[in-house]
């Protein structure tokens, strides 16, 4: 796990009681941004300032802040909010970090024939 993982589940657990569904409620102001920028590092799925890897970016821009996906250095999704708490929950919502429990390991791979079944 990053330290960057640690960090927002360390404060997932103090301030919101476990409830990742509440996250938004950690950035009503930049600190727990700037910490997760000072953190930010190779080896996760989630990123706050640009680089080169796979994964979901939640970066400050010129005038807000940009939510995307980028896979192969080509962004395939973007969305800009002009509010900090607007950005932060649907970056965690859209990621999969609130709805989808992520160990850095895939625990059962998919099969195709599952798509099918109904």
């Amino acid at each position: 796990m990053t330290a960057s993982r640690e960090y927002l589940e360390s404060l997932i657990a103090e301030r919101l009681g476990g409830d990742k569904q509440r996250i938004g409620e950690l950035f009503n102001d930049d600190s727990v941004y700037k910490a997760l920028v000072n953190l930010d590092e190779a080896g996760s799925y989630l990123y706050y300032r640009p680089r080169t890897y796979d994964g979901w970016y939640f970066v400050v821009s010129a005038d807000g802040y940009d939510v995307y996906y980028q896979e192969r250095s080509f962004i395939t999704y973007l969305r800009h909010f002009d509010d900090l708490k607007g950005a932060a929950d649907h970056f965690y919502q859209i990621s999969g970090f609130t709805t989808y429990e992520f160990t850095g390991t895939i625990n059962e791979p998919r099969k195709w024939w599952k798509i099918w079944k109904r």
